[in-house]
């Protein structure tokens, strides 16, 4: 049964009426209108991070990532890309989290500052973020790591390595957006019980992230192109979200395919659970760091 402090965190989710924004075309608008002006604040790395990490910043994809080096030797490094439908910017979970990664599984974060739809579309980061990426993987073990939108950005992105050659060590999917066209009947289910996400929504985001390519494209919805060849996967999931149909089919088709893919789906638990500091987040994020660790270690 979800604790008490994620009966909170639904409470307060709701209260952010986070569900009506993304409801239909026109009030997805307005929520993009109002969020733009905070979005430079949102941006900045947060005084808590810098207290407990080295912080730098490139530019060298044509867009910002930021660099968070534990104080401690690093073991490893991630590239973690956040959610919010690829119009919203990062929120304070996602800071926190990356934060958790330096400092307690002590890895060198690397967080794009990816540009955001409708302004521009996934053509203006895929194809660069990849090619940073592969200059990281060439100089040591790498896992991905994304949640919702993220989630389908890191999936594009490894795909794109894996084909290139230059595979990383392990991917972990947190609350992944895999599918931007919604095509299946159980995600309209799903809908009815998730606090946080609508699916008109989305299928605008979704749109709006292709721009003029088809949502269906796999570097939209990754989940409608070749799984085979993936590295150790991760997919974590609660299924009081209308995206927890994409983490199954996801697991389905990509254990069809041979990939090594752990599942952790947890009932009654909200979008992005593994992020919020409730318990049901904390024992997400140490089976995190355990997964994570087990890979680093059988690669060495």
């Amino acid at each position: 049964m979800p604790s008490r402090r994620h009966q909170i965190a639904v409470l307060v989710v709701r209260a952010a009426r986070l569900k009506h924004a993304f409801s239909s075309e026109a009030s997805l608008a307005k929520s993009i209108a109002k969020s733009r002006p905070r979005d430079a604040k949102r941006r900045r790395v947060p005084r808590y991070v810098t207290k407990r990490c080295n912080v730098t910043t490139t530019s060298s994809p044509g867009f910002p990532i930021v660099i968070l080096t534990p104080r401690a030797p690093s073991r490893g490094t991630m590239v973690f890309s956040h959610g919010g439908a690829y119009i919203g910017e990062l929120q304070s979970i996602h800071w926190r989290f990356c934060a958790w990664v330096a400092t307690t599984l002590n890895l060198t974060v690397h967080v794009p500052l990816y540009p955001l739809a409708p302004e521009h579309t996934w053509r203006e980061t895929i194809p660069p973020l990849t090619t940073y990426c592969e200059q990281l993987v060439s100089r040591g073990q790498v896992v991905l790591a994304g949640d919702s939108a993220g989630g389908g950005l890191t999936l594009a992105v490894a795909r794109r390595l894996v084909d290139a050659g230059h595979s990383p060590t392990a991917v972990v999917l947190i609350s992944p957006w895999l599918d931007a066209t919604a095509d299946d009947a159980e995600v309209h289910a799903a809908a009815a019980t998730d606090p946080l996400l609508s699916v008109p929504g989305l299928l605008v985001a979704g749109a709006m992230w292709a721009g003029t390519d088809d949502p269906a494209d796999p570097n939209i919805s990754p989940l409608k192109g070749n799984l085979s060849g993936l590295p150790p996967t991760m997919v974590l999931t609660g299924t009081r979200d209308l995206l927890n149909v994409d983490a199954h089919r996801f697991t389905a088709a990509a254990t069809a395919a041979s990939v090594d893919v752990t599942m952790v789906n947890e009932p009654g638990l909200l979008h992005d659970f593994p992020l919020f500091p409730i318990p049901e987040g904390a024992k997400a994020r140490a089976q995190i760091g355990d997964f994570i660790t087990a890979r680093f270690d059988a690669a060495s």
